[in-house]
């Protein structure tokens, strides 16, 4: 069984509110690859329902917040039991908890639960996203 997943809400407008709710992934929505990613990933079981935010719809105070500890721009973010995890960091800790119920998701989990690949692999990752929104003609999350 999937975990289901809770729609976004601009009710949050600090870090501390966003660290006390359930795990949450927080991601560029304009990005066709961000937001692909961040539906196909599905948290375990054990983990509880996640929440996915467009990092374009977070209330301006939290995302200014946010902006001050990680460049958006530069990499998503997840959080899990108080913790903000940033960029590789986000992906690798989202596939330790992912469920491999498609072939997709356990190609995905494998390759990203490894910390050096997601290391490897983030700067592409990144690559992709970055001439994604070019092609858009979308700008910086947070100017």
């Amino acid at each position: 069984m999937s975990s289901t997943t809770l729609p976004g809400t601009s009710d949050l407008t600090t870090i501390d509110e966003l660290r006390a709710g359930p795990p949450t992934v927080v991601y560029d929505g304009v990005c066709p690859f961000c937001t692909a990613y961040s539906k196909l990933v599905q948290l375990r079981e054990s983990v509880g329902p996640a929440r996915l935010l467009n990092a374009r719809d977070l209330d301006p105070a939290l995302l200014t917040a946010l902006e001050r500890r990680d460049n958006l721009d530069k990499g998503m973010l997840f959080v899990h039991d108080g913790t903000i995890y940033h960029g590789n960091d986000a992906v690798y800790h989202i596939a330790l908890l992912s469920s491999d119920s498609t072939f997709l998701r356990r190609l995905s989990a494998w390759a990203l639960s490894k910390p050096w690949v997601a290391a490897a692999l983030y700067p592409l990752l990144r690559l992709g996203r970055n001439t994604a929104i070019w092609l858009r003609g979308a700008g910086r999350i947070h100017p």
